[in-house]
């Protein structure tokens, strides 16, 4: 168990590198959960027809 466990750190350890290494796919690992983040909550605000507002300040009809 030990022996397996000692593997897949060594390839984690591997992964990660590569992955910190290949600027534009760490760069893109970032941005495209923040550009899709940015999209659905334009998107709900949109359908749903609310504005960010302070809590308790509004209430939503239904």
């Amino acid at each position: 168990m030990r022996h397996a466990l000692v593997a897949m750190r060594a390839i984690v350890l591997r992964e990660a590198l590569r992955f910190v290494h290949q600027r534009e796919r760490f760069i893109a690992a970032l941005v495209r959960p923040l550009v899709w983040l940015l999209v659905f909550a334009a998107g709900f605000r949109a359908a749903l027809g609310l504005s960010i507002s302070p809590p308790y300040q509004t209430y939503i009809t239904y």
